[in-house]
């Protein structure tokens, strides 16, 4: 069956066919710092996660956002493997463990 995806992979890298040398070294940069921007996200959530586990302190976390949070997670986790994006797949795959887990423990020690 064929859903409209079969095009994708051919443009996965269609932005760089056009540009110059200069312009394609700066996008692969700008490409390789989403790694960062997603990793600091992620190590933004550490705390609250901490806190949650370690402490069992559900004061002040909302179930309805953190399932929020997974929702979006999950969502461009799937986008980042239709589009067989690297940074988006792992970033998000990681986002969607650290959400899962504190989806779990505010349910378990509320």
């Amino acid at each position: 069956m064929n859903v409209g995806f079969h095009h994708f992979h051919l443009r996965k890298f269609h932005h760089l066919k056009s540009k110059s040398k200069a312009q394609k070294s700066i996008i692969q940069i700008i490409d390789s710092l989403v790694y960062v921007g997603g990793f600091t996200g992620i190590v933004f959530t550490i705390p609250q996660l901490a806190q949650l586990w370690i402490n069992r302190q559900v004061q002040g976390l909302s179930l309805v956002t953190w399932l929020g949070f997974l929702g979006g997670s999950l969502f461009w986790l799937l986008y980042g493997i239709v589009h067989k994006a690297k940074p988006i797949v792992f970033i998000n795959f990681t986002y969607s463990i650290v959400n899962i887990l504190i989806v779990i423990g505010i349910i378990i020690f509320k």
